[in-house]
């Protein structure tokens, strides 16, 4: 299940960066976290939070987040216009899918 995760941050890193054209710039880590009964993802701080229900996921629901949180990264600009024109040129639907919830309560980091 982590490999699969893993594999997919990859490839959506190598799609993102080469379409945004910054090959150069480094790209996000990613981290698994633990979330209670939730699909869930967040971008913070250069790096791509996945949780580990995100594996129950298939295909294109998957890609499309990790696509999601990737653009994150190298737009730099929250749900902005940047962001926005990343995800198109990716061929998704710019739609922000929810707030963060409050990380101390929702998850603990695994280690």
């Amino acid at each position: 299940m982590i490999e699969r995760i893993k594999l997919w941050h990859e490839e959506a890193v190598v799609l993102v960066a080469r379409i945004a054209g910054k090959e150069h710039v480094a790209p996000p880590t990613y981290e698994l976290v633990y979330v209670v009964d939730k699909v869930w993802a967040y971008y913070q701080a250069g790096k791509c939070n996945y949780s580990l229900s995100m594996a129950k996921l298939e295909g294109d629901a998957y890609r499309d987040t990790v696509i999601h949180e990737v653009c994150h990264h190298y737009a730099r600009d929250g749900h902005g216009p940047k962001w926005a024109a990343l995800m198109v040129a990716c061929g998704l639907e710019p739609t922000p899918c929810g707030e963060v919830p409050d990380l101390a309560t929702m998850y603990r980091r695994m280690r």
